[in-house]
């Protein structure tokens, strides 16, 4: 058991590199399952016991199965996560070397000041000696 929800998990992150992907691959399997997809700009008639998803932009999705009874009776059970792009992935270089120095990957490419012909993206720069194979 533990292996195979361990392969759906890696099948679904393979298949999710963005968050586009992610709700794609999720619109997909919910689909599979028998949910129903409403849009945003129509009426929504919803049925007690059905089991639906809406989809924003591309890149958010809610979907949930509408309970037999009211929630006010029963309450209601909500779940959530995002899509800022699972990417758990292990970068194959995660640090670069070039000219005897280590470059941070989180830089941004902007002006630290007015006076300064110096950006953040040069300051993420630290001197690192050149290593062997480099």
């Amino acid at each position: 058991m533990k292996t195979e929800s361990l392969t759906q998990l890696l099948s679904f992150l393979d298949a999710s590199p963005t968050p586009f992907h992610a709700v794609d691959a999720l619109r997909n399997r919910l689909n599979a399952f028998g949910f129903e997809e409403l849009l945003e700009q129509e009426s929504w008639k919803i049925l007690p016991g059905s089991k639906y998803f809406v989809v924003r932009g591309d890149t958010s999705i809610a979907a949930w199965i509408q309970g037999t009874e009211s929630p006010s009776v029963t309450g209601f059970r909500l779940i959530g996560a995002h899509t800022d792009s699972p990417n758990l992935r292990i970068k194959p270089q995660p640090d670069l070397n070039q000219h005897g120095y280590l470059q941070k990957q989180n830089r941004k490419n902007r002006r630290t000041s007015s006076s300064s012909s110096r950006t953040a993206y040069e300051d993420s720069f630290t001197r690192n000696p050149p290593q062997p194979g480099c």
